[in-house]
């Protein structure tokens, strides 16, 4: 009973936020494809879009873009007692943390006269899975930006901020965006994680510019690996945890065409030291569109970006969620044959849905998965995460 009411909270909150600024969406009418898809034609005229390569300039575009509608800062990543350790067994996680931003209007509201004014909505996903219990744990936050409840910025020290209430991420240097401090308290679990730099950061698409259909296009990058070091607690027990994340940072005002119906992402962390993204946007037809894209790391740092034709990827194995009765691929081949990589995805665990049956605002999948394969002739290991959503 006392979620229905704060479902209820969240629905007059959402409306009230928005109703100055455009016609609001029931919450449980809600979609990725809305919210991270079109908009309006009225709401596209008053945001500027992603139209052409722009100079990035850092720190700030760490930082929030309020004239573009949505916005996110994703983290994702695998970790482990592993290196830590070694006198009890290892027990593997995986976990996300994602902060949206959704504009109300492209123009930050001054707080002179009221500082419940507010200019955006924020929305947070977390979400940890411990693939030894066979247990997804997550959470959904909601929260608009006035009494500084959530938001996005410096400090008076110049360390960046990123916060949903308590759920947290600040820089440990000034003017910069990492070393990094995630910090998530929830009853169920928590993470309190590390985040150092491995490889610079990647620019996706040309320049940045992240095409998604004819006219829809975001500005997008990544730092595809990132050391991560720290606790999480599941109930009352803690683990200290290391492993690798992986930050993508994306903005845009409508990134979907009319006849897409969503969207296959993957971030993968090979065992030769190799990062590679793809992302498979699928038409209404569930053919894949000329606009999927994906990128490829070396070791070092040096990146290359893959093109729709130059990469294939097939579906092995299908699963049924009890929750939602959704039908989501959990097993893949991907093929890229100019690099002679051939892989196979799956993942330890199927149930790492996000469901509208399951009290959430969106349908998607979204966990850990494991890779294996072959690369350049060689076998070759992974881990990584998958994002799959326009299943419903």
């Amino acid at each position: 009973m006392k979620s229905q009411y704060w479902r209820c909270f969240i629905r007059l909150l959402f409306c009230y936020c928005t109703c100055a600024a455009a016609t609001p969406l029931p919450m449980n009418s809600l979609s990725m494809k809305g919210i991270l898809g079109q908009q309006t034609a009225v709401q596209e005229n008053r945001f500027k879009q992603a139209l052409e390569p722009r100079l990035f300039q850092f720190p700030q575009d760490h930082l929030a873009h309020q004239a573009y509608k949505t916005e996110w800062w994703y983290f994702s990543g695998n970790i482990s007692t592993d290196s830590l350790n070694k006198s009890y067994k290892s027990r593997k996680f995986a976990y996300q943390f994602t902060l949206f931003r959704f504009a109300l209007q492209p123009e930050k509201l001054s707080r002179e006269n009221s500082q419940w004014r507010s200019s955006n909505i924020y929305m947070a996903h977390v979400a940890l899975t411990d693939f030894e219990n066979q247990q997804f744990y997550q959470q959904e936050r909601f929260s608009r930006d006035g009494l500084s409840l959530a938001g996005v910025g410096k400090n008076d020290h110049g360390f960046l901020q990123f916060w949903l209430n308590d759920w947290q991420l600040t820089s440990l240097l000034s003017d910069q965006l990492f070393p990094l401090k995630l910090t998530v308290n929830n009853k169920q679990f928590a993470l309190n994680l590390h985040l150092e730099v491995i490889k610079p950061l990647v620019l996706q698409g040309e320049q940045g510019l992240s095409q998604k259909s004819s006219q829809q296009a975001s500005y997008y990058y990544s730092y595809t690996r990132l050391a991560s070091k720290g606790d999480i607690r599941i109930g009352k027990k803690v683990y200290e945890v290391s492993g690798e994340s992986w930050l993508d940072r994306e903005w845009s005002t409508s990134s979907l065409g009319e006849d897409q119906q969503g969207w296959d992402w993957f971030a993968l962390h090979l065992d030769d030291g190799s990062d590679l993204m793809l992302y498979q946007m699928r038409k209404k037809d569930a053919l894949k569109d000329i606009y999927s894209s994906g990128i490829l790391v070396d070791s070092k740092g040096k990146s290359e970006v893959l093109q729709a034709q130059q990469f294939q990827l097939r579906v092995d194995e299908f699963w049924r969620s009890p929750v939602s009765h959704i039908r989501y691929p959990v097993k893949w081949e991907i093929l890229i044959p100019e690099k002679n990589i051939i892989l196979t995805v799956s993942t330890a665990m199927k149930q790492q849905e996000w469901s509208k049956a399951g009290g959430f605002s969106f349908n998607y999948w979204e966990g850990g998965i494991e890779v294996k394969g072959i690369k350049n002739q060689q076998p070759i290991l992974g881990k990584g995460y998958l994002e799959m959503t326009g299943y419903d």
